[in-house]
């Protein structure tokens, strides 16, 4: 299967399951890596592209997720406070 392809196939995944938040990253190369050791790479303008294009999907299915929750009470675990935030 082509890289393009598999970049489809991601999209379609995360369009069909229910995500409130997906954390997008680009694959960095490391030693050792098998990877690395791949004929064909895909060029860095390609791999900027589909991780946009994936952020704007996870982006999307959030905006969904908060506007279907919007008004409606929800339980919360609050640890403390720190720099006029509250946090976990």
């Amino acid at each position: 299967m082509s890289a393009d392809a598999d970049h489809r196939q991601t999209v379609a995944l995360v369009d069909a399951l229910p995500f409130t938040y997906l954390h997008v990253f680009p694959y960095s190369e490391r030693p050792g890596a098998a990877a690395g050791d791949w004929a064909k790479r895909v060029p860095p303008g390609a791999i900027h592209d589909r991780a946009r294009e994936l952020r704007e999907h996870g982006e999307a299915k959030a905006q969904t997720h908060r506007a279907r929750r919007e008004g409606q009470r929800a339980d919360g675990v609050v640890c403390g406070r720190g720099r006029g935030r509250w946090r976990c």
